[in-house]
């Protein structure tokens, strides 16, 4: 069942059809043991009843996507269920809590939280400056676009910054993480570095296999060359609680990418996907 609120909603008493006003909220709910229990809604809405209406008589889903997003414009707040929930935040500034199941949860445009809960969630921030929580469980979390926080929580995790300059932080538990970068744009030399949290050596892994390191020569694999810089190679630089991981795809032995690890004494070749 489907139960809306608004002002001055109006219809027609010869064709039952919607006539005026404007949908506030929307909630949809399910007859559970003799009662109906609200599942999801939306509330501080501001659409058409009459665009609403129509939307709901048509067989194409075009219209009905143009209200949804109307709808979740803007500042939203989803707690979802313990099943495997799909939401799209849209604009706004929105809060996705995703609770138990296997989510998949997108902030959209604006500075968005959202947190996985537990289960094996894939959680994506999209633009914007975001916080993203994995929780428990195995997860894939990506920043996309924006100066992101993730934080795996527990469980043997992904994290993919994105473009932006990225705090990725791995679980406080021992298991295994993996830090993903995709293009040398994901985490540039200075100021406008990723850093990473919580990395244990020896059982953590940063993966720069999507990178190619000559591009000039086809789909070249980095080599590491410890603590010196070489073309076409990743290299730690030591500078004291923490170490930079730089590397070069250019030929010319200078830095084109570069990563803070923090408060890590030594990184080898067996911390890296190459």
């Amino acid at each position: 069942m489907s139960l809306i609120s608004g002002r001055s909603i109006s219809y027609s008493s010869v064709t039952g059809h919607i006539t005026g006003g404007t949908v506030t909220g929307y909630i949809e709910a399910v007859l559970s043991d003799g009662y109906y229990a609200a599942t999801w809604g939306i509330e501080r809405a501001s659409v058409s009843a009459v665009s609403l209406y129509k939307a709901g008589l048509t067989r194409s889903t075009t219209d009905d996507m143009a209200i949804m997003r109307s709808l979740l414009g803007g500042n939203d707040r989803f707690d979802l269920s313990n099943m495997a929930d799909l939401v799209r935040g849209h604009g706004g500034d929105d809060t996705i809590l995703g609770r138990g199941g296997h989510d998949r949860l997108f902030g959209g445009a604006g500075q968005d939280r959202i947190d996985g809960g537990s289960g094996n969630d894939r959680l994506y921030g999209e633009a914007g400056q975001d916080r993203i929580d994995g929780g428990s469980g195995n997860d894939r979390l990506y920043g996309e676009a924006g100066h992101d926080r993730i934080d795996g929580g527990t469980g043997a995790d992904l994290i993919c910054g994105g473009a932006g300059r990225d705090l990725l932080l791995g679980g406080a538990d021992r298991a295994r993480d993996v830090f993903l970068f995709r293009s040398v744009a994901d985490s540039r030399p200075g100021k406008d570095h990723d850093t990473i949290r919580n990395f244990i050596p020896g059982i953590d892994d940063i993966d720069l296999r999507p990178i190619d390191a000559r591009p000039a020569a086809g789909d070249q694999a980095f080599t590491f060359s410890g603590g010196t810089a070489r073309a076409w190679s990743v290299w730690c630089v030591d500078t004291g609680p923490d170490i930079l991981v730089r590397a070069d795809v250019t030929g010319d032995g200078r830095a084109d990418f570069e990563i803070l690890v923090a408060n890590v004494d030594r990184l080898t070749a067996s911390d890296f996907l190459l």
